[in-house]
């Protein structure tokens, strides 16, 4: 008799197991159909809908017969039988697989049924009118698939997981597959993994059909955050083939100082450690446990659930501080917990999660129980107290350790792997002692300290240098947290969790978790680079800030983070003549041995007063060195952008080129204060509010918002505010001013923003002149006089008029110098020139950034006046 398989295919075998030939798709095509009727007669207009579907050959009819002639040449002439216009399958119920699966299940012989099925039905053959029967017998061996592990999940969770997994990528849409895999899941003790798998069954549904799970679903997920005692299943024996495999938690427990009491008490010690193993099995077996292993005064225990074993833990140590000890010798055990997958021999267990539990027991003191970060994970806890990170005998990276139960225990006996992760070798700071003065001291009583300033200043170095004396001094831990690559404020817990390598705990967002483990001995996070996601960088300062005492977070930033108990600290440029030159010189000697400093300090010192003092255009600038002497460099610093390039490769990438550093700064800025910088850029030096509104105002922009941009500007480091004799005064590095400059050049609005800028130089001649030559000139001071003309452009600078001349003149007016009497004095010169006056290096301002050189008039003023009277209709008064 043959045997037919549609199952994982279309095949027949003879009875010694040979293969049959039963002809091409077509003739397989036939038999399938048949097969699948469980032996009812096919008409032969049936037939030829299942074989060629709505689109059959004139000569159907024939072709199909001939189809049933070459069937029963493989199967034997009375396998298949017409009668009339029907054709049917004639063999034994039992020689068609699909009839034996249908069989056993309507028997209720599930395991029976599934060992029938090898595969899906007809695989391999295109027969889509054959799809319907095909997805229905699918739809019960689904059905059989999750009652059998169903009914597995009750003695054997783990072994279901791998299965269930497969079937669920297989099946996404089917909500009883999923609903088992989270049992299961949680019944192993991977509570995380039951909800994230809700989640995944959630995404599928919700984006393959756009629905919702069912209630089924729903309500075990709620079960499963709940910690629905129920759902927990039944307890599986302690012994024999009930002992846990898959995922398992391992306790040990052992007598401290053991050793030392058998030397001492030794007779009294063996009827102790007698007592001992009574109660060890005993509390072991009460919660479903399995001792695997003993030594004397050691056992190693599994347990089906992490939460069996911490109840063994704290069932055991209740027992063993209440017995009455023969002899009088008082035991103390030290307990330590762990989960991890079982590597099973015989009767036993090996391997990292076993020696993990082990070694956890030997860190800690009589009468103390600690638990994995893994384990805890796992728990729904509340008297857990997070220890630190440490390092285990053995363990390549530190591992979360926590106490169960409150009391005070000596220190652990492993290494605190809590020491932070600043980088090994600090590069040398140039005149920042005074800075690191006052970061202590803002550090010992402010939680969070930001240091602020633009891109190049050296906040990093100076945090990192801040951080590493603070470890020194008081011995906390401190971590650097890198968020220049993070794109999203909702990133930020993450990336300082990975950072402190702290994990999320139960019962606890990531946020909670990294305040837990911050408690301890003065702790310092710094925050590196926070201006593009400021809102979770304050959100987590905040929370450490409140959560923890003793911690401290040091952020660096060109903006404030904005939140409570924040103390700012501006990080000034570096002066030219002392650590500037220094530093241009140890970065110049790493690229030529041979640099000679002496040799050019005038240069170097204008080199570095020409970049603003930034650590990082000096760095940049002597890199330069290998190619070009100072005085090159000094010759081509007018184009400081193109100039300071080829950074360290190990850099960061807005750190390589000057450019590239400012313009981090430049696109963190809305669109209407890259507006106003790149305006503000026609100022040579410094200017004030009123010649803000003046210029960078239009119709778009009013008074208030230009004020309002100027504090944003301020707030943002891109611009510096300083006290001024006659007021407020704001100022650009000439870095920024250069880079917004060439912005403002590339945009529309350039010749407007010129000529806005060339109109207010000339009244601010005209007011200089009726100060200096008109009836008030005895009130007129020189340095009032004089005052808003640093600002006033170079007419061969960026600052000129876009059309190239002055508005309605034929040449660039020049500001007047002034003699003690007040009046001008002509000087020698091209007339319609200015310079910077010869004389030394001009002196910091209040905010430590390089003043410009006062600008210095080299022509009479009467002229200019003239020609603006003309042009404007104002009257002159001489």
């Amino acid at each position: 008799m043959v045997q037919i398989q549609l199952l994982g295919g279309v095949g027949v075998t003879a009875d010694n197991g040979t293969p049959v030939d039963v002809g091409p798709a077509k003739c397989q095509t036939v038999l399938a159909a048949l097969a699948l009727s469980a032996g009812a007669l096919l008409p032969v207009s049936r037939l030829v809908e299942l074989v060629w579907a709505s689109e059959p050959p004139r000569t159907a009819a024939k072709t199909l017969q001939s189809y049933v002639v070459r069937l029963r040449q493989g199967l034997g002439p009375g396998a298949i039988v017409r009668i009339g216009a029907a054709y049917g399958l004639s063999v034994a119920a039992d020689a068609v697989d699909v009839t034996r699966f249908r069989r056993q299940l309507g028997l209720g012989n599930i395991e029976a049924a599934l060992a029938e099925w090898t595969g899906r039905p007809l695989a391999g053959l295109a027969a889509p009118a054959l799809d319907p029967m095909v997805d229905g017998l699918v739809e019960l061996w689904l059905g059989a698939v999750e009652t059998d592990l169903e009914r597995r999940l009750e003695t054997d969770p783990q072994a279901t997981i791998g299965p269930l997994t497969e079937l669920t990528a297989d099946h996404p849409f089917r909500e009883g597959l999923w609903s088992v895999l989270m049992t299961a899941l949680y019944r192993v003790g991977r509570q995380a993994d039951a909800l994230a798998a809700f989640q995944a069954a959630r995404r599928h549904l919700v984006e393959g059909l756009g629905v919702e799970p069912g209630q089924r679903l729903r309500d075990l997920e709620s079960r499963v955050l709940e910690q629905d005692e129920h759902l927990r299943g039944p307890v599986p024996s302690g012994s024999g083939s009930g002992r846990p495999t898959g995922t398992v938690t391992f306790g040990f427990c052992d007598v401290e100082g053991s050793s030392q009491l058998w030397g001492t008490y030794r007779a009294k010690m063996a009827a102790a450690m007698a007592r001992l193993d009574t109660v060890v099995r005993e509390s072991v077996h009460h919660q479903g446990g399995h001792v695997f292993t003993s030594g004397g005064e050691s056992y190693g225990a599994a347990f089906h659930r992490a939460d069996d074993a911490v109840a063994w833990a704290t069932e055991l140590q209740v027992e063993v501080s209440t017995e009455p000890w023969p002899g009088g010798v008082e035991p103390r055990l030290r307990i330590g917990l762990h989960t991890g997958e079982a590597d099973e021999r015989a009767d036993s267990y090996f391997g990292p999660a076993v020696n993990a539990a082990a070694r956890l027991a030997a860190a800690g003191s009589g009468g103390q129980t600690l638990i994995s970060g893994t384990t805890s994970d796992l728990l729904d806890c509340s008297d857990l107290h997070h220890l630190g990170t440490y390092r285990l005998e053995g363990d390549a990276t530190g591992r979360r350790i926590l106490q169960l139960g409150e009391g005070e225990h000596p220190p652990l006996h492993a290494d605190d792997f809590r020491r932070g992760n600043l980088p090994r070798r600090p590069g040398r700071l140039f005149g920042r002692e005074s800075d690191l003065n006052g970061i202590a001291d803002a550090l010992a009583w402010s939680p969070v300290v930001t240091l602020l300033g633009p891109g190049g200043i050296g906040k990093t170095r100076l945090a990192l240098a801040a951080a590493r004396r603070r470890d020194a001094h008081l011995g906390g831990a401190a971590w650097l947290v890198e968020l220049a690559t993070v794109s999203s404020s909702g990133d930020i817990p993450r990336v300082v969790a990975d950072a402190l390598e702290v994990w999320e705990t139960a019962g606890c967002t990531l946020t909670q978790s990294i305040v837990a483990f911050l408690q301890g001995a003065a702790p310092l996070v710094v925050l590196d680079n926070c201006e593009h996601v400021l809102d979770g960088a304050a959100a987590l300062a905040s929370a450490i800030a409140e959560g923890c005492s003793g911690a401290r977070v040091l952020a660096t930033s060109r903006e404030a983070l904005g939140i409570a108990d924040e103390q700012l600290i501006p990080v000034p440029p570096l002066d030219p003549a002392g650590p500037g030159a220094e530093l241009f010189t140890e970065r110049a000697r790493a690229v030529s041995s041979t640099f000679d400093p002496h040799a050019h300090r005038g240069e170097i010192e204008e080199i570095c007063r020409r970049v603003d003092g930034l650590p990082l255009a000096i760095e940049l600038a002597a890199a330069r060195t290998r190619t070009l002497t100072p005085p090159d460099l000094v010759e081509r610093l007018g184009s400081r952008l193109r100039l300071l390039t080829g950074g360290r490769r190990t850099g960061a990438e807005r750190h390589r080129t000057l450019r590239a550093t400012i313009a981090w700064s430049h696109d963190l800025l809305t669109r209407d204060q890259r507006a106003a910088l790149q305006r503000l850029s026609v100022f040579a030096g410094p200017f004030d509010l009123d010649a803000a509104e003046q210029v960078a105002g239009d119709d778009e922009l009013d008074s208030a918002d230009v004020d309002d941009l100027l504090q944003d500007l301020v707030e943002r480091s891109m611009l510096a505010v300083e006290s001024a004799p006659f007021g407020r005064r704001f100022r650009m590095l000439e870095t920024v001013r250069e880079f917004a400059a060439e912005q403002l050049r590339h945009g529309p609005s350039s010749r407007v923003v010129a000529d806005r800028h060339a109109h207010w130089c000339l009244g601010q001649i005209a007011h200089v002149h009726q100060l200096l030559v008109g009836p008030g000139e005895n009130e007129g001071s020189p340095g009032s006089a004089s005052s808003g003309l640093t600002s006033a452009p170079r007419s061969t600078g960026p600052c000129a008029p876009a059309t190239g001349s002055w508005p309605a003149h034929s040449s660039a007016p020049s500001p007047p110098r002034s003699t003690s009497g007040g009046r001008p004095r002509s000087a020698s010169g091209p007339s319609g020139s200015w310079r910077s006056p010869p004389g030394p290096t001009p002196t910091r301002s209040s905010t430590g950034w390089p003043a410009p050189p006062t600008a210095t008039c080299r022509s009479a003023i009467t002229p200019a006046t003239r020609r603006w009277s003309t042009a404007t209709g104002s009257p002159t008064t001489r």
